[in-house]
């Protein structure tokens, strides 16, 4: 029960995090506030586990493989459809996670979808901005691709998709991923 309970404080306040930064000014106090109280809930969830992930799953949120959704903690759609936008599957922290990391995390999910497309992607973005303890893994993503987001949402939430994950054990890498768009798209 202490994972379940964590799990859904840390998307309650990752959820408050990106409802603050809307409404408050980069270097805010209260904006900070929030900033640290995200941190702390994900330091207590990274002394259960030395890595935790907020991943998308058919739609659905899981933190530690708890399913937690809407009916449980208010505003986990829209967090949902917020990573979506940004192609974000998954967000993986580790032990080495800090508050600058998750101000930068912030950053990245309230930057217009464009704006990281431009950059090649979310997990180029991160990179980029010289995180240590938070990755990112995408829905395929590839800047000069035809790729429709919902054609690829559903895809990847397929039961077909399911198949390949479970049988490899891992997420298969971007190539991967492409390579299975491109069998399954529909022909021209």
């Amino acid at each position: 029960f202490a994972t379940q309970s964590i799990a859904r404080q840390l998307v309650a306040n990752c959820i408050a995090l990106l409802k603050a930064v809307h409404l408050y000014p980069k270097g805010h106090h209260i904006l900070l506030e929030i900033i640290e109280k995200f941190y702390t809930t994900l330091k207590s969830a990274l002394s259960l586990k030395n890595i935790v992930a907020l991943r998308i799953f058919n739609n659905d949120l899981f933190v530690f493989d708890h399913h937690v959704n809407s009916e449980v903690v208010a505003g986990t759609s829209d967090l949902i459809e917020e990573l979506q936008k940004r192609y974000v599957r998954q967000i993986i922290f580790n032990v080495q996670a800090k508050v600058n990391d998750i101000a930068i995390l912030t950053e990245l999910l309230t930057t217009p979808p464009e704006d990281i497309a431009k950059n090649n992607g979310a997990t180029s973005w991160l990179a980029n901005q010289s995180t240590q303890g938070i990755r990112i893994i995408e829905y395929y993503y590839h800047r000069h691709s035809e790729l429709d987001h919902e054609k690829l949402i559903n895809l990847t939430n397929s039961e077909l998709f399911k198949f390949f994950l479970e049988d490899a054990g891992q997420p298969p890498a971007p190539e991967q991923i492409h390579e299975l768009y491109e069998l399954l798209k529909e022909p021209k």
